[in-house]
């Protein structure tokens, strides 16, 4: 575990590349293209690919065991795929490929080591929305050869760390009953409610991009910050506390950027509880249980943003998105076994 945290760190630098070269590729390139039908292909395939096939990716790097291969293959197909001017179809899909595979790759790689702490996975995870929002919003060459920048400098590094040692071979899966199965439904809909929420918040009041890379810096550091803090008081304390805060701040200071960008990193900061809290139940499964979770963005995803041109009440939303991911997070059946504190 001695070059764990490093690593950690250099993979967090790597999502924060693989992502933002992801999205400079699909705005600058493929929605370009004048055909009507054609972002709407690349919109679903990239998505569909990337994060709703990402268990069956899982359970590849889990049978294999080899995340480490399966990362830099990752890392080569996205890099590839945004140089090369491939035909736009098959560029969405292998950019959701490589996207895909990278996530449950360095998802293992940190879940597995973590030892039931939080922190790491959500370091891991928290560098992806701003990577992902400087490319939506600055998809230039110049942001495209940065990111390129980081993720060489970033795998060279890991690349140059001692190896640590690997995780304990996967024991068989304790068979899962009908309670369990649904605890594992309700920690999914979380993840599936806070995509929702993320997507249907109005920010037309946002003024310019810059205002949107600022609210997608704080959900990252919400992410990093809910691993840590959770690690320190526990799950319980930490879901309730965020989620509460957030419900203030979104309901009842709309359109005040200061507030907004505080309920946004509040709300985030429970993504790595949600990823925690799947992994236990899931051991030696770590990349499938990671890509059960990030499965389930693109369906809140495209929901919210269907709530969003809906014009339906926020309020309501909020309600209907928070207080059951609250709930579900707080009451977990086995809070006792899965809450760990700093040194544990």
């Amino acid at each position: 575990m001695k070059f764990f945290r490093a690593r950690t760190a250099l993979y967090a630098g790597l999502h924060l590349s693989v992502d933002g070269l992801c999205a400079v590729a699909v705005f600058s390139r493929l929605y370009a293209v004048t055909d009507s039908g054609i972002p709407l292909f690349v919109f679903i395939a990239y998505n569909a690919v990337a994060f709703v096939l990402q268990p069956l990716f899982g359970r590849i790097v889990d049978r294999t065991g080899h995340d480490r291969f399966w990362l830099r293959v990752s890392l080569l197909v996205v890099a590839a795929s945004a140089a090369i001017a491939l035909p736009v179809p098959l560029a969405a899909v292998s950019l959701g490929l490589g996207n895909g595979l990278f996530h449950v790759a360095g998802g293992k790689y940190v879940l597995a080591r973590s030892k039931g702490r939080s922190a790491p996975a959500g370091v891991f995870v928290a560098s992806g929305a701003t990577g992902l929002a400087v490319g939506t919003f600055f998809p230039t060459t110049t942001v495209a050869l940065g990111f390129l920048l980081v993720m060489g400098l970033c795998l060279l590094a890991s690349e140059l760390l001692p190896r640590d040692e690997a995780p304990a071979p996967a024991a068989p899966l304790p068979r899962i009953g009908a309670r369990e199965t649904v605890w594992i439904v309700l920690l999914l809909a979380t993840a599936f409610l806070r995509a929702l929420l993320g997507k249907a918040a109005p920010t037309d009041w946002a003024d310019g991009p810059a205002v949107l890379v600022a609210i997608a810096v704080s959900a990252s550091l919400g992410k990093a910050a809910g691993g840590f803090v959770a690690d320190r008081i526990g799950i319980r304390p930490t879901a309730l506390v965020s989620v509460g805060l957030a419900v203030l701040l979104y309901g009842f200071f709309p359109g005040w950027t200061a507030t907004f960008i505080a309920a946004t990193f509040a709300f985030n900061m429970t993504m790595p509880l949600t990823l925690a809290l799947v992994n236990r139940r899931y051991p030696g499964r770590e990349a499938f249980g990671f890509g059960l979770v990030a499965a389930t963005l693109f369906p809140g995803y495209v929901l919210g943003l269907l709530v969003l041109e809906g014009n339906a009440p926020f309020s309501a939303t909020l309600l209907l998105c928070a207080v059951p991911a609250a709930v579900v997070l707080a009451c977990d059946p086995r809070r006792k076994e899965a809450l760990t504190h700093a040194g544990a």
